[in-house]
């Protein structure tokens, strides 16, 4: 008797939400799939983050959570961010990119 086990990669994430904590973090959360039979596949989530028109790219790991904090932003700064699931299969398709701007800090003079 042969076995076959087809192996689908994970839907995309949706629903991204940036919520800035500070000038130099943001809190990120995502939506999975709404068939929980999918979610229970994802291993891990990408989470992608860039400053606009800049090339240098981050990556952030993410494991049973759908979401995480970024940390370390620049101040003032113009951020892309998207996400991606993973499972045994691979990874699935890019979530678009949302665009968030970080906070400009100011400095305070105490006399």
């Amino acid at each position: 008797m042969v076995s076959l086990t087809f192996s689908v990669t994970p839907p995309t994430p949706r629903d991204n939400h940036v919520k800035l904590m500070d000038s130099w973090s943001a809190l990120v959360s995502w939506s999975t799939s709404a068939h929980p039979q999918q979610e229970d596949l994802v291993t891990s989530f990408y989470v992608e983050y860039k400053v606009t028109n800049h090339e240098q790219v981050s990556l952030k790991v993410v494991q049973n959570h759908n979401s995480t904090s970024l940390t370390g932003l620049q101040s003032n700064a113009e951020y892309q961010i998207r996400v991606r699931a993973v499972n045994g299969a691979g990874g699935g398709i890019w979530s678009h990119y949302q665009t968030f701007s970080t906070g400009k800090t100011c400095k305070v003079y105490l006399q």
